[in-house]
């Protein structure tokens, strides 16, 4: 049976579902009236078949997990996975960059620090510093990285719309043994 990458994703998410919700008890509770023997046996026959499902659906588990990093890796996925996680990097950093202020303008810069300059140290009043603070961008500094974050986000867009279309048309083919596990705990 052959699945899209993308199915594989949902199929996965609940083989473990299915793994969480299985249930051990290796302890049982025998009265009186019970046969021991008979009772052990059931419980263990429980166990078993637990432990049988737990196996079958960690093997089919790992074997979509195998084969959808083949094709990932084959098809070009990991490539763009790899290519939006840096443009997401580029999008936080560029848009910190386009929220910065503007630097102070130079005529007024210079005026502070000649105030500064002028004062006596007996002057000095509360508060004031002996320094002026001010941004390193300009006004185009931070609209070009406000454009940079338009585009990097135009990328984005269309990057994801080329990985969901990899998700959609690249298949992997199931093995019978798999197909049949997922049937009986009715995930195919």
């Amino acid at each position: 049976m052959k699945i899209s990458l993308r199915k594989a994703n949902i199929l996965q998410s609940s083989i473990n579902d299915a793994i969480n919700a299985i249930k051990v008890d290796t302890t049982i509770h025998i009265n009186e009236f019970q046969s021991s023997v008979v009772e052990i046996a059931k419980g263990y026959q429980e166990y078993t078949n637990s432990t049988d499902k737990f196996t079958n659906l960690v093997n089919a588990l790992y074997e979509i997990r195998e084969k959808v990093g083949i094709e990932n890796c084959t098809a070009g996925v990991t490539t763009l996975l790899v290519d939006i996680a840096k443009t997401e990097k580029f999008i936080q950093y560029f848009t910190k960059m386009s929220g910065e202020t503007v630097r102070v303008e130079e005529n007024v810069l210079i005026g502070k620090l000649d105030k500064i300059r002028a004062r006596k140290d007996t002057q000095q009043i509360y508060g004031m510093t002996d320094t002026v603070v001010t941004s390193v961008l300009s006004q185009d500094d931070i609209n070009l990285a406000k454009s940079k974050v338009a585009e990097l986000k135009k990328l984005k867009q269309k990057l994801q719309d080329q990985l969901l279309e990899l998700n959609i048309r690249t298949e992997i083919e199931l093995s019978e043994q798999t197909v049949q596990t997922l049937q009986s705990v009715n995930i195919l």
